[in-house]
């Protein structure tokens, strides 16, 4: 997995991940590019899963703690355009029910701004 870190008006971040979400070996470099957003002050954030292609529940497990840290510090984090197949995941899991989801990142980038204005 790699990870790219956007930052955009209103202190939203995009964390922009790809390829396979698997375990805690793929999913560290992940986790301490949001920890370091965290500890920056950044408190909303947005995990596009454009490129991920492919999840399991050790992916599923990373999603929930970066959620878990994200509220702890009374924020949000929400998830942009993920594929088929991790929306099938996401909708067996039933987390599509604990987190946000929108289509695009624009579309979760807009939810933050609502919030604000």
């Amino acid at each position: 997995m790699s990870i790219k870190i956007e930052k955009h008006h209103n202190g939203v971040v995009v964390c922009y991940l790809a390829g396979r979400l698997t375990n805690e070996n793929t999913s560290q470099e992940g986790e301490n590019a949001i920890v370091n957003q965290l500890e920056a002050g950044a408190i909303m954030l947005v995990v596009d899963l454009t490129e991920v292609d492919y999840m399991n529940s050790s992916g599923l497990n990373w999603l929930l703690r970066m959620f878990t840290k994200v509220r702890n510090k009374g924020g949000d984090l929400v998830i942009a355009s993920p594929s088929g197949a991790v929306t099938k995941i996401l909708e067996v899991s039933k987390l599509n029910s604990i987190f946000s989801i929108y289509a695009d990142v624009n579309t979760a980038i807009n939810h933050f701004n609502a919030h604000e204005a």
